[in-house]
Parts: C-alpha cells; sequence; structure tokens
C-alpha cells in the first residue's frame, strides 16, 4: 500500500501550484511597490536638495549680520564678552565662505559667489583690522575701518539677495518640473499597481479554475452514482496531480459498480 500511494501522490502538485501562485502573486505586488517606493524616492530626493542653495546663502548672510552686530556691540562697549562673540562669529563665517565658488567659471551665479567670497575675505580683514585699532586704542583708525566694513558689508547683503534672487528663480523652474515629474510617476505607480492587481485576480481565478472545474465534474458525477445512475460518463482529467488520480479511481470505481450491479441483474 505505501509503494502504491508513492506512486499515486509522488508530487504534492496541487500544494505546489497553490505555493507558486501564493509567491508568484506575493513577489509581483513587492517588485510593484519597491519600484514605485524606488521611483518616489528618487525625485523626492532630488527636491529636498532644490533649495538647498537658498538655505546655504540664508545661512551666510545670517552669520555675516552676527559678525557685523558683534563688531559694532565690542566697538561700542569695548566688553570682552562681545570681543569673543566677535571672535566666534567670526570663525563661523570663515569656515562658511570657503564653501563658496572661488573659480572663474563663464556662468553668472558662480561668478557673484566667487565676487561674495572675495568680498567677504576683504571685509573680515577689514574688521579684524578695528578690532586689532581698538584693542591698541588708535580711535580714528578703528573708526575709518569700521565704516569701511559696514560699506563691504552693504554691498556683500546686496551681492547676496541679487544671488539668491537668481537661484531661488532657477531652483523654482527645478522645482516645477520635479514636482510634474512626481505628478508622472505617481500616475505610473498607480497604473503599474492597477495592473498588477488585475494580473493577481486572473491568476488566483484561473489556478482556482483549474483546480475546482474537475473537482465540481467529480462532484456531478458521484451525485448521479447516488441516484442509481450508473451509465455516467467518465470523468475527464487531463492533470496528473492528486485530482487526476481521484478522477482515474472515481472512473475504475464507478465501472466496477455498473458492472457488479450487471452481473447480480444477469444472475437474477
Amino acid at each position: 500500500l505505501k509503494v502504491e500511494k508513492s506512486k499515486h501522490f509522488p508530487k504534492n502538485k496541487i500544494r505546489t501550484r497553490l505555493i507558486l501562485c501564493f509567491l508568484l502573486t506575493t513577489t509581483l505586488m513587492g517588485i510593484t511597490n519597491i519600484f514605485a517606493y524606488m521611483n518616489v524616492n528618487t525625485i523626492m530626493k532630488k527636491v529636498d536638495t532644490i533649495y538647498v542653495s537658498n538655505i546655504n546663502l540664508n545661512e551666510l548672510s545670517t552669520l555675516l549680520n552676527n559678525v557685523e552686530s558683534s563688531i559694532e556691540a565690542y566697538l561700542l562697549t569695548n566688553s570682552s564678552d562681545n570681543l569673543a562673540t566677535y571672535f566666534n562669529n567670526f570663525e563661523k563665517l570663515r569656515l562658511k565662505a570657503e564653501e563658496l565658488n572661488s573659480k572663474i567659471i563663464d556662468d553668472e551665479t558662480a561668478l557673484l559667489e566667487k565676487n561674495i567670497k572675495s568680498m567677504i575675505e576683504t571685509y573680515m580683514e577689514v574688521t579684524d583690522k578695528a578690532v586689532k585699532e581698538k584693542r591698541a586704542r588708535n580711535v580714528n583708525s578703528y573708526s575709518l575701518s569700521y565704516k569701511e566694513a559696514v560699506k563691504l558689508y552693504d554691498y556683500i547683503n546686496e551681492y547676496i539677495t541679487k544671488l539668491n534672487n537668481i537661484r531661488f528663480q532657477n531652483n523654482t523652474k527645478q522645482y516645477i518640473v520635479a514636482a510634474s515629474n512626481l505628478k508622472y510617476i505617481e500616475f505610473l505607480n498607480f497604473t503599474i499597481i492597477i495592473l498588477a492587481i488585475v494580473l493577481n485576480i486572473i491568476l488566483i481565478l484561473l489556478i482556482t479554475y483549474m483546480i475546482t472545474k474537475p473537482i465540481i465534474e467529480l462532484s456531478n458525477a458521484a451525485d448521479r452514482i447516488a441516484e442509481g445512475n450508473f451509465d455516467v460518463p467518465q470523468v475527464r482529467v487531463d492533470s496528473d496531480d492528486e485530482i487526476g488520480v481521484m478522477a482515474l479511481a472515481f472512473n475504475t470505481m464507478a465501472k466496477n459498480i455498473k458492472n457488479y450491479i450487471t452481473e447480480i441483474q444477469q444472475k437474477a
């Protein structure tokens, strides 16, 4: 019996089909979701970096204002706390200015950035000179140096504002393109997800039909035999899975019952 059973049920094909169907539909939905996530994530990274240049210029402007406020406070009060604040702001501005472009490039924004960096370096030299002259109690000299620093400060702010406006306009154009691409990606992802769902439904219905059709035929044939009709045509199942084996066994059983009934009728 064990040998016959191993011959009849060697592969568990229905179970394999169900597992493969589940894995296929799950994998398809997983790939679809990953594809959608990667597309949206790529666009969002671009959007996040669009206005970085404006943020950097605003930070530069804030640091410049801090230096100007702290040196003015020191020159007016001669306070050591204000001097320490000035040196702290001075160092932050120096580090931020080092990030600016220093190369000569045939580009309006790059040239503006280079000019801003050059003016900031000059401004820092002048403010440093004013502080040294203040500490040396050279009133006339540090007053002149401070006035020169204020002029440079105004020029730098003017250039920063101009560069910020140009970059804002350019970045806004990039943002509009990115937003348009994002809408397209969202539509594409939605379409792919809908197609994946439809395909999943088709696969599930197809496999369900392939499995249940012969079972329904077997059930109908069994009902007819139960009603006493033994002239039931053999149930045809082309698969060699468990249902095929069951159909073969059912056909053999129906044939044997019919022959047995015929023999009884003949003997009677």
